[in-house]
C-alpha cells in the first residue's frame, strides 16, 4: 500500500522557510528564547535540536490579561525536525483562567521527540498540522482541538494514554502506520474528511465513540491487541476494517452505531 505522508507539505514548508537565520549556534535552545521570536511572528524552523524548558504557547499572552477565557493567536510558521522537547508542550492553560491557542500558520513537528506531555487541547489549527514520525512519551491530550486542515499522525509513537475528546477535524486526517501504546481514547469527535487508521497497532483499550463520520473511516489492517470498543457513531458512508485483527475477539465492544447508507445492524468486524 502506498504510504501516505504529505512529502510536498513537509518540503515547501522545511525549503519555504529555511532562509530564516538558526536562533544560536548550540546544540539546544530555550524554550523562553522560541517563545519570543514566536511573539514577533517569525517563521522559523528547526532542526536537530534540543528545546530545554517548557514550552508553552500560553506564555506569549500579555501577562497583565484578566480575562476568565482568552486566545492566543500564532502568526508563525513553524517547523521542528529532528527535535527533542526535554520538557511539556503546552497550548492550553486552566490554572487560573483558560488560556487557549489558535496557531494561524502551518505547524509540523517531524521526527521530533516529546520526553513528557504534550496538551493541545481546545486548541485551534486554521493550517495544516503535523506530528508525522514523532515519539510521544508522555501523556498526549487534544480535547476540544479543532483541526481545520489536514492532520497527519502518520508512523508517529504514542507511549501514554492519548486523548481526542470532542475533536473537529475539517480535513484529511492520517494515522497511518501509528502506534499508541496504551489506551486510546476518540470520542464526541467530527470527520468531515477520511480519516485512515491504516497498519496502526493499538496495543492498549481503544475506544471510537460518539463520534460522527461524515466520509469514511479506514481501519484497514489495523491490529488491536486489548478491549475495542466501537459505539453509538454514526457513519455516513460506512466503516472499513478489512484485513483488521483483533488478539481476543471476546473483548470486542460493538452498539449503537448507525449506517446512513443502511438500516441494517452491523456486525462491523464480521461484515
Amino acid at each position: 500500500m502506498k504510504k501516505l505522508i504529505p512529502f510536498l507539505f513537509i518540503f515547501s514548508l522545511i525549503f519555504g522557510i529555511s532562509c530564516t537565520r538558526p536562533l544560536q549556534e548550540s546544540d539546544t535552545i530555550s524554550a523562553e528564547n522560541l517563545l519570543k521570536q514566536i511573539s514577533e511572528g517569525k517563521k522559523l524552523v528547526i532542526k536537530n535540536k534540543t528545546i530545554t524548558g517548557v514550552l508553552d504557547f500560553t506564555k506569549i499572552l500579555d501577562k497583565d490579561n484578566n480575562l476568565p477565557v482568552s486566545t492566543i493567536y500564532i502568526e508563525s510558521e513553524l517547523a521542528f525536525v529532528n527535535c527533542t522537547f526535554e520538557d511539556s508542550v503546552l497550548a492550553y492553560s486552566f490554572k487560573n483562567s483558560i488560556l487557549r491557542t489558535v496557531f494561524n500558520k502551518t505547524v509540523m513537528f517531524y521526527e521530533c521527540k516529546f520526553l513528557k506531555n504534550v496538551q493541545f487541547s481546545q486548541t485551534e489549527f486554521s493550517k495544516d498540522v503535523s506530528f508525522e514520525l514523532s515519539v510521544v512519551e508522555g501523556q498526549a491530550e487534544f480535547n476540544g482541538t479543532d483541526f481545520s486542515k489536514g492532520a497527519i499522525f502518520a508512523a508517529a509513537n504514542f507511549m501514554n494514554d492519548t486523548k481526542f475528546l470532542g475533536c473537529r477535524f475539517g480535513g484529511r486526517t492520517s494515522f497511518f502506520k501509528t502506534m499508541f501504546k496504551k489506551s486510546v481514547l476518540v470520542q464526541r469527535a467530527k470527520f468531515y474528511e477520511p480519516v485512515l487508521f491504516l497498519d496502526s497497532h493499538f496495543y492498549g483499550y481503544f475506544e471510537f465513540s460518539d463520534n460522527m463520520c461524515y466520509d469514511l473511516p479506514d481501519f484497514s489492517n489495523a491490529n488491536f491487541s486489548d478491549r475495542v470498543v466501537f459505539c453509538n457513531s454514526v457513519y455516513y458512508l460506512g466503516l472499513k476494517l478489512s484485513g483488521s485483527k483483533v488478539s481476543n475477539p471476546e473483548s470486542v465492544e460493538q452498539h449503537g452505531n448507525y449506517f446512513v447508507q443502511s438500516t441494517e445492524v452491523k456486525d462491523i468486524f464480521n461484515q
